[in-house]
């Protein structure tokens, strides 16, 4: 068993599994943090892991739905014109099935 300067070192003491600790390199927000042999045999922070693996982030999905906008049935051309909000020429009181500003 190796001795350093403060006694035995015990396999305990050579893991350091403190999440929030920088010196953990790319481990720190890995999810083998604590059970990963490559963490425990390294001598200094990982920067490089084929095995580093991360949570996906969780976000709350905002759904906005839009308010259809409700055009009521008009017979004849004006149903379908282009100009069924702004025409002058069209009446309640009969349908049109020719127009010279159909478009």
């Amino acid at each position: 068993m190796p001795i350093g300067n403060d006694g035995p070192m015990t396999m305990k003491s050579l893991r350091k599994n403190n999440r929030n600790d920088p010196s953990l390199g790319i481990c720190a927000n890995c999810v083998h943090n604590g059970h990963c042999v490559f963490q425990r045999t390294a001598g200094g922070p990982v920067t490089f892991c084929q095995e580093h693996e991360t949570q996906p982030a969780l976000e709350a999905v905002r759904i906005s739905v839009r308010q259809e906008i409700t055009i009521p049935f008009v017979p004849g051309l004006c149903g379908t014109c282009d100009h069924l909000k702004t025409c002058v020429l069209r009446s309640k009181d009969h349908i049109t099935y020719h127009c010279e500003h159909y478009r």
